[in-house]
């Protein structure tokens, strides 16, 4: 019980404290970043551009091209599907499937996944952290931010600026 108190404390605490990021610095971050030989950089343009976990992109999904446009992606092999597989559609932000791919395939050469995807994620946190908290000092205020921050400006940037129907933000992601 106490733990879940404490979780709704940091969601209301969270949704009081609204931080703005306007979609033009978003797609700023990746077009600036796409082609760079950096891995925190790049994994961070990736992320930022697909909205997919710092796991997802160093190791563990797999994406394709949508059939119906070069500018939504398909995703598998997602993290926390509690055990459900499952796949995921969704638009890319500022790039298209191709510059997404050739990115994704350039920082997977430089990444070392030995020990698994946990490892490999973990091997690159300080990388990317350092990388999203020079871009993106708006959130410097939270006790934790690191490349978790680039789902959510993915969410509400991609929430923005596509029509999604009826859906809530929060199952915008997750659909």
């Amino acid at each position: 019980a106490g733990r879940m108190a404490n979780s709704r404390g940091q969601v209301v605490r969270k949704n009081k404290n609204q931080i703005q990021v306007n979609a033009r610095k978003i797609n700023e971050v990746i077009l600036s970043n796409i082609n760079s030989n950096e891995v925190g950089e790049l994994a961070m343009a990736l992320q930022l551009a697909s909205g997919a976990r710092k796991t997802e992109i160093l190791s563990k999904s797999n994406f394709e091209q949508h059939p119906d446009s070069p500018e939504y992606v398909i995703q598998n092999a997602l993290a926390k599907t509690k055990g459900e597989e499952r796949e995921v559609e969704k638009p890319l932000l500022a790039i298209t499937y191709p510059q997404f791919e050739e990115g994704l395939k350039r920082l997977r050469k430089m990444v070392n996944t030995s020990g698994g995807d946990e490892k490999t994620a973990a091997r690159y946190s300080a990388e990317i952290g350092k990388e999203v908290k020079q871009n993106f000092s708006e959130f410097k205020a939270r006790k934790r931010f690191g490349s978790h921050v680039l789902r959510e400006l993915y969410v509400n940037s991609s929430y923005d600026t596509v029509a999604h129907g009826p859906q809530s933000r929060s199952k915008w992601i997750s659909s």
